[in-house]
């Protein structure tokens, strides 16, 4: 047994015999961790659902990772007993890519800091399967010097990029992850513009241009952020952003409206390669 794990269970023991801890009928995944508005200056409160999701992508990589998951859920235990056992690092970050277990769909999105003139880069990237399951998440270290880290909304901070790989190797992870692939996010160009990659445009499905959504927005650009609240009932981006969150969120957006988004884009594709023939 870990160190780790028996401060997680003493964790609990202590929460237990202060009648804090019962245990829930729907139990939730500690990535759906809603956590409580912050303010700019309260980052550790905000950051709180980036460690724990990160813990249990570490935790999986362990004998007990189903017996540790299984854990968290049933004692309901918050993003800050975790936190209190293994410490706020990146250690849990998915930097190795199983390319069998990818599928064909996943979802991806970015985190940015800021450089010279006010141009941002990359300093993050987080991509998920169909099914939500982070298949790489990692810190990317930026080739300029960082003027502004933007932690209050990005989450990143000057150590997370000490040993973090450099924008060239994340840039070939992810070139290879989407070969063939199609690929989900919200507003992804901007994505696909930090990391200097291009995908074919019928091989995405971009939330932020599905008519259905933009409807709800009366034909403006829909926030991430409202299309989640309205219609998954669930709260992202309350503090700092989780890459991971917004990808899953992303993907529960693109499945909810699948076949219609599917259709959507393969007739504008046609549409397309129609008027340039003629």
């Amino acid at each position: 047994m870990s160190s780790n794990w028996e401060k997680l269970q003493k964790t609990l023991l202590k929460s237990t015999k202060k009648g804090r801890v019962e245990k829930k009928k729907n139990k939730s995944k500690i990535t759906n961790f809603v956590t409580k508005k912050a303010s700019r200056t309260d980052t550790s409160k905000s950051s709180e659902h980036d460690i724990a999701a990160a813990v249990l992508a570490d935790a999986e990589k362990k004998k007990d990772s189903n017996d540790l998951r299984s854990f968290v859920e049933d004692n309901d235990l918050s993003a800050s007993q975790i936190i209190a056992a293994y410490g706020d690092d990146a250690s849990g970050l998915v930097k190795t890519v199983n390319m069998d277990k990818l599928g064909k769909y996943i979802a991806m999105d970015c985190e940015m800091v800021g450089v010279a003139n006010d141009v941002s880069v990359l300093a993050r990237v987080s991509i998920v399967n169909y099914h939500g399951r982070v298949v790489y998440d990692t810190f990317v270290r930026p080739k300029e010097r960082v003027l502004d880290w933007r932690t209050w909304v990005s989450g990143v901070k000057s150590h997370h990029l000490r040993d973090a790989p450099s924008f060239e190797e994340a840039q070939k992870t992810v070139a290879d992850i989407l070969d063939g692939r199609v690929l989900v996010g919200h507003a992804v160009h901007h994505d696909l513009k930090a990391l200097l990659l291009s995908h074919p445009r019928r091989m995405i499905r971009d939330t932020s241009k599905f008519p259905g959504y933009r409807k709800l927005a009366k034909g403006r650009t829909p926030s991430l952020k409202k299309l989640t609240q309205q219609l998954l009932g669930k709260e992202i981006q309350t503090g700092q952003h989780s890459s991971v969150q917004d990808a899953q969120a992303t993907m529960e957006l693109y499945k909810r409206v699948k076949a219609e988004m599917d259709e959507h884009v393969l007739k504008k594709h046609a549409l397309q390669a129609r008027a340039t023939k003629e």
